[in-house]
């Protein structure tokens, strides 16, 4: 039998580890904010893989899309260069280059009336907004200390709150996952998260519905001493699209990051993949 005083004990040890928890997840909020402009000031490539579920839980290669990511007036696009591995051929580096032209001249009329601006403070509100949200979702708990990829970081739980009421179509998914975190001791950022659907989450006016199991793993590398950037991403998704089930994994792979003139509007694109 517990003895009182030891059950009050253990309930102030809680709710302190709760305090600290939810103190870090808002300091990490709003280191996020200058973290995210410091990422503008990066191109990189980026590797997406598509794999197919044969509804068994085995998961075989799609197909496959590497990016180069280069600042356009201010703000990242993508721009194709490899399919399945494989540098695109005269054809496909031909429409690329008249997709980058065209974004090129579109950025430069918005750039001169100002909308440009307007969509990137419309972008760093939708971001605030977004990590507002994760602060009023979830009850936060602190589980302990690990150190990843050589960084000491402190151990998240993350629980959805039952009194919760979502203020967006972000807010509502939110309600459907349950998380962990690993956040950098120094920094307070994210080194890594891992999050599970546990129950359903529908989205687009009930079409997509993502079943519980649905995974997400997100990973970050901090570089330069002064940011940290996306690594890889895993989206594993059970869902059901109208009357139709499908299994799909999306893996996102972030390498060779370099860092541009932070005034520079517009950067050269490299050569494709050898």
């Amino acid at each position: 039998m517990i003895c009182a005083p030891a059950l009050v004990a253990c309930l102030l040890c809680s709710a302190a580890a709760a305090d600290d928890a939810i103190d870090i997840v808002r300091k990490s909020a709003q280191h996020d904010q200058v973290n995210w402009q410091r990422a503008h000031n990066y191109t990189f490539r980026h590797r997406v893989e598509e794999l197919k579920g044969d509804g068994q839980g085995h998961f075989s290669a799609k197909e496959s899309s590497t990016y180069e990511t280069v600042i356009l007036y201010g703000e990242p696009f993508d721009r194709r260069i490899a399919k399945n591995d494989k540098p695109l051929n005269e054809d496909g580096q031909k429409k690329e280059q008249e997709r980058f032209d065209k974004e090129v001249d579109k950025r430069k009329r918005e750039s001169e009336n100002g909308r440009l601006q307007e969509a990137e403070e419309k972008d760093r509100k939708k971001r605030q907004e977004l990590r507002d949200e994760i602060l009023r979702a979830f009850n936060f708990q602190l589980a302990g200390e690990e150190k990843v990829d050589g960084h000491d970081a402190w151990v998240i739980v993350t629980e959805p709150r039952s009194d919760y009421h979502p203020h967006s179509q972000e807010g509502t998914f939110l309600q459907a996952i349950r998380g962990k975190l690993w956040i950098d001791k120094v920094d307070t950022e994210w080194v890594r998260m891992e999050a599970q659907v546990i129950r359903p989450a529908r989205f687009g006016l009930f079409i997509l519905t993502l079943s519980p199991g649905s995974t997400i793993y997100f990973e970050q590398e901090r570089l330069n001493e002064e940011v940290w950037l996306p690594k890889k991403i895993v989206v594993r998704i059970d869902a059901r699209l109208v009357f139709r089930h499908a299994e799909a994994e999306v893996v996102e792979d972030y390498s060779d990051y370099h860092r541009f003139q932070s005034d520079s509007k517009i950067t050269g694109v490299s050569e494709p993949l050898p």
